[in-house]
């Protein structure tokens, strides 16, 4: 399963449905708190595309992710995947893709030098106008010989 982790779900559709025709199973979990909930449900196999600016729980004070600690929701997916890092559940950060539209070289510095620091694919949304190089790209990238499973 590809599990596409951002609450934008109107602009995902075009991505959602290429991945379908793709045959790429996937589904949207709409924020970070609903994607620490199920990580015990996911599989080695999975694969977790996590927008960089996520939404949390809207309900107050439901959510595991602060808005200091985030950045003002700014940063809140790599929060998510430092929390997956520290959780039992062993995912493995290879099928962890980051993606983000961030603009500010100080926002892609960051969020670049964390990709590199824990191994993960970044992806940047405004370098894909189209969803089909991006289904290629997440395509190349799950169906890589070194990764026998699939989404």
């Amino acid at each position: 399963m590809f599990y596409v982790i951002d609450e934008d779900e109107i602009q995902l559709k075009p991505l959602r449905l290429e991945l379908d025709l793709r045959g790429i199973a996937n589904e949207l979990i709409p924020n970070a708190d609903e994607a620490l909930r199920l990580l015990p449900t996911f599989q080695p196999t999975d694969y977790l595309a996590i927008d960089v600016m996520l939404a949390v729980n809207p309900e107050e004070g439901r959510s595991s992710f602060s808005r200091d600690e985030t950045e003002d929701y700014k940063l809140t997916g790599l929060k998510l995947v430092e929390k997956i890092v520290a959780a039992p559940s062993n995912f493995p950060l290879s099928h962890i893709i980051l993606m983000s539209q961030a603009a500010s070289k100080r926002m892609i510095d960051r969020i670049a030098q964390f990709a590199k620091q824990h191994g993960i694919i970044w992806l940047s949304k405004s370098a894909y106008d189209d969803p089909v190089p991006l289904g290629d790209q997440i395509e190349s990238i799950i169906r890589r010989p070194s990764d026998q499973g699939s989404a």
